[in-house]
């Protein structure tokens, strides 16, 4: 196991070198939350081979995320804003990841490979958080002076792959898994997997629902849906331009719709006992 100590002499050298003033009390508060990271992360990083010594020395998403850390510290807890900032220029440059300092993020955070992760002002994310690289949780407002409240707010225990962009305040709920190329732009609920066909979203609940393809028969669409049966669904409604309706039959693992949709985006809404429990977006 390594020491807090070695975590505390890291953090000494990287403010050292940005002629940073500090105390040793301070530096012995902030290296308590990155020891929890750094353990976390030689857990769940199969590549450093549960080695935390390696992943202090040498990994530079850890130490983005151990920067911001301290970062963050200035912001709030000391009110040192310039130095704050600075600590996160310095991280950014050294790491290609960009965690603002005002940001809040719970307990054993890991962002692994990380180049081009990009995490905003007024994000809050929880506890056990894992991200890959190139990921955006970022504003729907690129350009003006805005302060109020807008980037996203994470749960616990969420997983987004690479190349996702999470954009705006919105809430992801706990035990949510995003996969690698989605763009989220409206609340997922708790216990959520999301996945990308043909750059759709899809929404997937903890279900044994999956959507495998599709076929035209004579003038129907019929969708290929695994688990229909073995999740009991008894009805399925799609929206299209003349509102809301029932797909035209369901089998064990089809629905069929009319050709006539709109075929690029169709949105499924599943019903058993007549309650709505999941929704799929798939293109056809």
């Amino acid at each position: 196991m390594i020491a807090r100590e070695t975590v505390e002499e890291k953090i000494y050298d990287c403010l050292k070198s940005m002629n940073i003033d500090f105390e040793m009390e301070d530096v012995k508060k902030v290296s308590e939350v990155c020891l929890e990271d750094l353990i976390t992360y030689a857990k769940k990083d199969p590549s450093c081979g549960g080695n935390a010594a390696i992943v202090l020395d040498s990994n530079r998403s850890f130490l983005a995320v151990m920067l911001y850390r301290v970062a963050n510290f200035y912001y709030y807890q000391k009110g040192d804003k310039n130095s704050a900032i600075k600590i996160s220029e310095y991280a950014k440059v050294n790491s290609g990841i960009e965690i603002h300092p005002g940001a809040k993020i719970g307990k054993r955070f890991v962002v692994d490979h990380g180049t081009g992760t990009v995490i905003g002002e007024t994000t809050v994310i929880g506890d056990d958080c894992y991200l890959l690289q190139n990921v955006i949780l970022g504003a729907h407002v690129i350009t003006g002076h805005v302060m109020h409240d807008r980037h996203p707010k994470l749960g616990n225990n969420v997983e987004i792959g690479a190349f996702t962009k999470v954009l705006g305040n919105i809430r992801i709920g706990n035990n949510v898994k995003i996969s690698p190329n989605c763009v989220i732009t409206r609340d997922i609920d708790d216990d959520t997997s999301i996945i990308v066909a043909s750059y759709y979203q899809i929404e997937k609940r903890k279900s044994g629902l999956r959507y495998t393809g599709y076929r035209i028969l004579d003038k129907d669409i019929v969708v290929y849906i695994d688990g229909l049966q073995a999740e009991g669904v008894d009805t399925v409604k799609y929206e299209s331009e003349q509102g809301e309706s029932e797909a035209t039959q369901i089998e064990k693992d089809s629905i069929i719709l009319p050709y006539a949709i709109d075929k690029r985006n169709i949105k499924l809404k599943m019903y058993k006992n007549k309650e709505w429990f999941n929704e799929l977006i798939v293109n056809v």
